[in-house]
């Protein structure tokens, strides 16, 4: 089997999006899950990150009845990725920030074949960036950035616009989609702590990826 990476980052700079614009405010993924059941193992953190990662993948796992992920328990060492493991942790993007060329915060790894289809996943959060939990200008939020990440392994792409198609320089930070590509509104504020919540176009997009799992 063929297999390649898809890496999907998050950056501090706003990020040029290309998108079609619709009324739904969802993209999908380049590539697909080929389970409903997704499971991952925690790596290396502490029982507060596996609070929140575990948080956020519940989080997808109760806006439909396609998608389940579930812990497989705790693994050490460093992230291979590529490994036949889904591994959910931190690392220092030091290693990685030259494939984006900009600084990035996070990043999904889906690990697909010919077909682009995955079953095995890895999530990672830059070890290098202040983490919190909470809404706070001074660090991002663990379970938001945790959710934005198992959205893309759930198959989902980056947001093009706000709910309703409407404008984000007039959607409050709060209604911002947790698919948003950037850690930031267009005003420079935070929204990492409101991905904690989906919005309407987040659970239609996550719906709709899990009917097209045979």
């Amino acid at each position: 089997m063929t297999k390649k990476r898809i890496l999907i980052g998050l950056g501090f700079a706003i990020m040029l999006v290309i998108c079609t614009f619709s009324v739904l405010a969802y993209t999908l993924a380049p590539t697909r899950p080929t389970a409903k059941n997704l499971s991952f193992y925690t790596n290396g953190m502490t029982q507060t990150q596996k609070n929140a990662a575990m948080e956020a993948a519940y989080t997808w796992s109760c806006v439909t009845r396609g998608i389940s992920f579930g812990t497989l328990g705790d693994r050490t060492g460093k992230i291979s990725f590529d490994d036949s493991f889904s591994d959910v942790g931190f690392m220092d993007f030091n290693v990685i920030d030259w494939y984006y060329q900009i600084p990035t915060t996070a990043s999904g790894y889906c690990w697909t074949d010919q077909n682009n289809n995955y079953n095995k996943f890895d999530i990672v959060l830059n070890s290098n960036c202040s983490w919190g939990s909470g809404n706070s200008s001074n660090y991002l939020d663990m379970q938001g950035n945790f959710t934005h990440e198992f959205g893309h392994a759930a198959g989902l792409g980056h947001s093009g616009t706000m709910p309703g198609n409407g404008s984000p320089a007039n959607t409050p930070a709060a209604y911002y989609p947790t698919m948003w590509p950037n850690t930031t509104d267009v005003w420079g504020n935070n929204v990492t702590y409101y991905w904690r919540t989906l919005e309407n176009d987040d659970i239609s997009g996550v719906q709709y990826v899990y009917t097209l799992i045979k």
